[in-house]
């Protein structure tokens, strides 16, 4: 009999390498490993527009995560990035014409079949402006906030001077 499990691998590439989905023979002596290609790990963008109710938006998140989670995929996080204006008015038919959204990011690994259910769940939910599924070659492809890509100076670093906006009264005379 074959049994599905999911095998922890030593290795040194770190998170991302160590899972990878295995058949082991059960009943035997010596247990055969035959192990198949890794997972492949994915980043799925995705706005709602504000007409889209909140119990709605609760929903879709449970309908995407439960897609994933039934082809044995796993989800590893979910950010809420919040609400953002645009670059250009997002026309969605039947629903109006939108200037902001609520994006949310959602990181997740699964075989590759699942993206395709996936686009198509985001592609018919009426809440959803726009979407955007990108696989993830490592650690590093994964989104990070502004704060790690700007650094945050103390006072006593700064480059420029602060700023004067006038000058004092009693040195214009």
């Amino acid at each position: 009999k074959w049994s599905i499990g999911v095998a922890k691998l030593p290795s040194s590439g770190g998170f991302w390498s160590q899972y990878s989905c295995c058949f082991r023979l059960a009943g035997c002596a010596g247990m055969l490993f035959r192990c198949l290609p890794r997972r492949s790990f994915y980043e799925t963008t995705f706005s709602l527009h504000h007409k889209f109710p909140a119990n709605d938006c609760k929903l879709l998140l449970r309908e995407t995560t439960r897609t994933i989670a039934e082809k044995d995929g796993a989800i590893f996080r979910i950010l809420d990035l919040g609400w953002r204006h645009t670059a250009q008015p997002v026309n969605k038919s039947g629903v109006g014409q939108f200037h902001y959204c609520r994006w949310y990011v959602m990181s997740w690994g699964g075989p590759p079949l699942v993206v395709k259910e996936l686009n198509e769940t985001l592609k018919y939910s009426t809440g959803v402006l726009r979407y955007m599924t990108v696989k993830i070659r490592g650690p590093k492809d994964v989104y990070r906030n502004r704060s790690t890509f700007y650094p945050v100076l103390k006072p006593s670093q700064r480059i420029a001077p602060p700023l004067m906006h006038h000058t004092a009264m009693n040195e214009v005379r």
